[in-house]
């Protein structure tokens, strides 16, 4: 199927994906340097899981003669700050951490490989969603957020993982001149990535897939998170910041019983949904199965404990 047609009615004007390619090239870098980057929303101040990123993405950086670079993430527009690109600027200075590239300032960037704010990168990734979806590999989902809620609660009742996939994605498969036609109507739409349906390649279980792994330092990122989006919705913050406890005492348990893993570092968030605990270190495999096991009999517990 011809989904060209498709793709010039969604991005007409977008460059070809080779502009970007030539505009972009290979940086002139000696062999093995590593080009990394610290990349926050400017929502708020850095906490220090930040700073800790930046500790370890330059030291990266500078010891293979590489790049760190800075760039914003403002997709986020509604609880974006004023002057907060500035703020986090100014933070990352107060510990000298000054990027060879990207933002240094509101307004200002350095560098050749810019913009260095994901917002103004606008044209860039039209052109390879519109590469995208000439491939079948996008397309145009015309889903309300009324649908999306329905699908949900059906997804719900029947006990079913939550999401936008297979039988419940009506719109993969809409004839391409149908979609034209909403398109050019006005209708509303957001790019889907089509899914090849590799269930071969499909993790059913990850601690075993851990367990299983021959790449022994493995670095993974463990999210524990008590509540749902429902759950959190009406609480205050002061209730929130009970899970500061909650999540030590989680947090305790995990190091007692996996002692060998190499907690790199932890940090709580609050400046989202819910309150969440991050985990990242590199795992000792034959472990994580049993922790798995010992910590999920004592959710209920923490629950209880909370008055959930």
């Amino acid at each position: 199927m011809d989904y060209k047609d498709l793709a010039n009615a969604i991005y007409p004007d977008a460059k070809p994906i080779e502009y970007y390619e030539e505009k972009y090239g290979p940086r002139d870098l000696p062999q093995g340097a590593e080009v990394t980057r610290f990349a926050p929303s400017p929502t708020g101040f850095v906490h220090i899981g930040g700073l800790y990123q930046c500790i370890i993405n330059r030291a990266l950086a500078k010891q293979s003669n590489g790049v760190f670079m800075l760039r914003i993430e403002d997709t986020d527009q509604v609880r974006k700050i004023e002057n907060g690109v500035n703020q986090i600027v100014e933070a990352l200075a107060k510990f000298d951490f000054v990027p060879d590239e990207g933002m240094i300032s509101e307004t200002e960037e350095k560098g050749s490989y810019g913009p260095y704010k994901q917002s103004m990168r606008r044209e860039i990734y039209h052109s390879y969603a519109k590469y995208l979806i000439e491939q079948g590999r996008a397309y145009p989902c015309f889903a309300t957020p009324e649908e999306i809620d329905e699908i949900r609660k059906k997804q719900e009742a029947a006990g079913l993982r939550t999401g936008f996939y297979g039988v419940w994605a009506k719109y993969r498969d809409l004839p391409v001149d149908e979609a034209i036609a909403r398109i050019k109507n006005g209708d509303k739409f957001v790019i889907r990535l089509r899914s090849q349906g590799r269930e071969d390649r499909k993790i059913q279980n990850y601690f075993e897939h851990i367990s299983k792994n021959s790449n022994r330092d493995l670095c993974c990122e463990l999210i524990i998170e008590l509540g749902d989006m429902n759950f959190w919705q009406d609480k205050t913050q002061e209730y929130c910041y009970k899970m500061v406890q909650v999540y030590k005492e989680q947090l305790q348990d995990f190091v007692t019983a996996v002692p060998q893993f190499k907690i790199a570092n932890t940090v709580i968030h609050f400046d989202e949904t819910s309150p969440h605990l991050h985990i990242i270190g590199i795992p000792i495999k034959e472990r994580i199965q049993k922790w798995n096991e010992k910590t999920s009999s004592k959710i209920s517990d923490i629950y209880k404990r909370i008055a959930y």
